[in-house]
């Protein structure tokens, strides 16, 4: 059985117990003086206090090793059409994905900070994967109504090959905003207690999208009032 939990896939292992000794085919006659069950003794009781007890530790701990696997649900063939007319990657905006595991972006420029690292396989919805090659925070003006607010996306993945910035709604919940899906509108509240609405995402094509005229910087509105960090709180 597998379980996705933010960015990682756990696989749950056998139980060392029920095949080693433990009703596994051991000799039904004898009984274990540590764990009371029959079929082994004690020296090769895989229970606490038994002798190969240590053992099962480090095979119960194996089997629990996370491996590290991203998933950005929002890629679609919108992303293949931006691709064909060759829409440079700092125009393409922004989608809101609530299948995404992390934050993601393709415009290195866009990071304030930066950090390379082993590249780790990104799960696209069409079954492909891409490469994430470096994380770091990135900054973006998201629209409310008129003007914008500027957030910053913590610890963003760096995904060059892909066609759009996704936010992850996952990481938004976790760093303590809340999101609205309503009248074809996403909108991102402040934390308790104000609830404050700092954007209104518009649903374009099915998409939540961003698109780069709502920067306030790129439309010369002057400085951002105010800014938010959406970031998994540890």
């Amino acid at each position: 059985m597998s379980k996705k939990g933010g960015n990682t896939a756990l696989t749950a292992g056998e139980n060392p117990n029920r095949s080693r000794g433990q009703n596994g085919g051991g000799n039904l006659n004898i009984t274990c003086y540590n764990c009371n069950n029959v079929g082994h003794v004690k020296a090769d009781c895989w229970s606490k206090g038994g002798g190969k007890e240590a053992a099962n530790a480090v095979t119960q701990s194996t089997s629990m090793m996370t491996t590290a696997e991203n998933y950005a649900f929002a890629m679609s063939d919108l992303a293949n059409v931006v691709k064909q007319i060759n829409i440079p990657v700092e125009r393409r905006g922004a989608i809101v994905d609530s299948g995404a595991t992390s934050h993601f972006c393709p415009d290195r420029s866009k990071f304030t900070t930066f950090v390379p690292i082993k590249p780790q396989n990104v799960h696209t919805a069409d079954g492909s994967s891409i490469s994430a090659i470096g994380h770091g925070d990135v900054l973006i003006d998201l629209p409310l109504g008129n003007t914008s607010m500027q957030v910053t996306l913590k610890d963003t993945l760096y995904t060059p090959k892909m066609a759009f910035t996704l936010i992850s709604t996952n990481h938004i919940a976790a760093a303590g905003l809340t999101v609205h899906f309503e009248d074809k509108t996403c909108k991102i509240l402040s934390p308790a207690p104000t609830h404050k609405v700092i954007a209104e995402i518009p649903q374009i094509n099915g998409l939540y999208s961003i698109t780069t005229h709502f920067s306030q910087r790129a439309v010369g509105l002057g400085p951002l009032p105010s800014s938010y960090s959406l970031k998994v709180q540890s």
